[in-house]
């Protein structure tokens, strides 16, 4: 009966049906040698012959802060939730990845932060340690982060960023990327549009003690509200071993980009060389964004990102998953 039925299909259907399987046994062949490829996967080397292992996953838009520099303060326009990855589909892909040659994965948003189930995400990230990923980071404002910090790092969390700037992206999209701007309570809140400046110093209390093998804090500078505390922040770096890195004022639109408002790179430097004539020039981390220096003694270190990078600063290793 069943091969009657079967006979009684017409030729175009039997050849549909014929064209779908072998499209799925392709799928999944090609997904079967992907799998089984021994790193460094060709296809993560670009024309120059640079491999590219590290891998940004971008968990959310949505944001807590509302920084004047980065939204208006009625937010932004989200995607509708079927177009965010599901925590199984990051796995997934974030697996190919990693099989492929990514060693470093980077948890950035919006915040990722107010994703629902951000720690279970990083431990299953981090049973990919077994294929070869390293390191698991994340980029956040810090706000909600003091007492969620200890369980993301014992699930396998390893290096964290904290920063609040807002990066377009070179065609539509845009990034959140985070920052702490300044140490004055009330210039936090004019900054960000909301309160939590001690949230944000406390979460980086725990940082700082944690077992984390990185800890950075970014201060996006704007003339005549925050660069009046570029010391401030150095010292920061003298008893802890933490990263501070100072960004220049990024123009895009609808930020309401001032030339007056931006300090360059260079004119940073000059002022903290005068104040620190002995600073010397430290060693960057593989293809990091940021030019990186020291003061003798000091536990940590401070360093500068500029809008249009300085040509000692490599190249861009990362990739972005949205």
């Amino acid at each position: 009966m069943a091969s009657t039925a079967l006979r009684r299909i017409p030729r175009p259907v039997h050849r549909l049906l014929s064209t779908l399987t072998n499209t799925r046994a392709h799928a999944k062949a090609k997904i079967a040698q992907i799998d089984a490829i021994s790193p460094f996967s060709p296809s993560l080397v670009d024309s120059y012959g640079r491999k590219h292992d590290y891998l940004r996953i971008s968990l959310t838009e949505r944001c807590n802060l509302r920084c004047f520099y980065c939204m208006p303060s009625e937010g932004v326009e989200l995607s509708p939730d079927g177009n965010i990855l599901t925590n199984d589909e990051v796995i997934r892909l974030a697996t190919l990845f990693v099989r492929s040659g990514v060693t470093k994965i980077r948890l950035t948003g919006g915040e990722p932060t107010v994703r629902k189930g951000i720690e279970e995400l990083i431990g299953r990230l981090n049973e990919l340690r077994s294929l070869g990923l390293k390191s698991i980071a994340m980029t956040s404002n810090g706000l909600v982060l003091r007492r969620r910090l200890p369980k993301l790092i014992e699930n396998g969390l390893t290096h964290l960023n904290l920063r609040s700037l807002h990066f377009p992206s070179i065609i539509t999209r845009a990034k959140h990327l985070y920052s702490l701007d300044t140490l004055d309570p009330f210039k936090f809140e004019l900054m960000t549009r909301r309160p939590g400046h001690d949230a944000v110093l406390k979460a980086l209390d725990v940082a700082l003690t944690s077992s984390l093998q990185s800890v950075k804090l970014n201060v996006v500078v704007i003339k005549g509200l925050n660069d009046s505390e570029l010391v401030d922040f150095v010292e920061m770096t003298k008893d802890k071993a933490l990263s501070v890195r100072f960004i220049e004022f990024m123009p895009f639109t609808g930020n309401k980009w001032d030339a007056k408002k931006m300090v360059p790179s260079a004119d940073l430097l000059e002022q903290l060389t005068g104040r620190y004539p002995n600073l010397y020039r430290a060693s960057d981390e593989l293809n990091d964004t940021a030019r990186s220096w020291k003061i003798p003694g000091y536990a940590g270190s401070f360093g500068f990102i500029s809008s249009i990078r300085w040509t000692d600063q490599g190249y861009n290793d990362s990739l972005a998953m949205e």
